[in-house]
């Protein structure tokens, strides 16, 4: 199926299985926001559309490309938008929409600390649009979720780039 959202600067559009329509409004609801959100704090989205594409999840794999985010069917087609659910859902939209920005506005030297640079950007500007949605207790019941995911993916990791102190 595909959803249009046209309420918008620059126009929405979501590309999804036909079986997985029951996020797609909270998903175009939440993109639309948080694409007004980073207009005013950082300026033009550099875009003429955002893309929202589902596609089949392969561990680790996620993109964002010229205003395509591809987003596996796990991470929020099939997540329950209730409580944490809806939470995670909107963490990665925003995060991606925030990837996709930054990761085409910026050409960054294959040296080591330019992962450090694109992610740390991206998560700063989904962080600010999250403050700024929730409520003082929301926001520390997701700061203590995001501190206990850090350290379980922590445990998870063959590759660590070297500090920056060190490069």
């Amino acid at each position: 199926g595909v959803h249009k959202n046209n309420d918008y600067r620059v126009p929405i559009e979501i590309y999804y299985h036909p079986q997985h329509e029951e996020n797609v409004e909270l998903m175009a609801q939440q993109v639309g926001k948080a694409l007004e959100f980073y207009e005013k704090t950082f300026g033009p989205y550099p875009f003429e559309q955002v893309r929202v594409v589902e596609f089949v999840y392969y561990d680790g794999m996620v993109f964002s490309d010229r205003g395509t985010i591809g987003i596996p069917e796990v991470l929020v087609w099939k997540n329950e938008a209730q409580g944490l659910g809806e939470e995670n859902i909107i963490d990665w939209l925003t995060y991606l929409l925030a990837y996709a920005w930054w990761e085409d506005q910026m050409i960054i030297a294959d040296v080591s600390g330019s992962m450090t640079i694109r992610e740390a950007l991206s998560a700063y500007a989904s962080s600010l649009y999250q403050r700024s949605r929730r409520t003082p207790e929301m926001q520390e019941l997701a700061k203590k979720q995001q501190m206990r995911n850090f350290f379980r993916q922590l445990g998870k990791l063959d590759f660590q780039e070297p500090a920056l102190i060190e490069v």
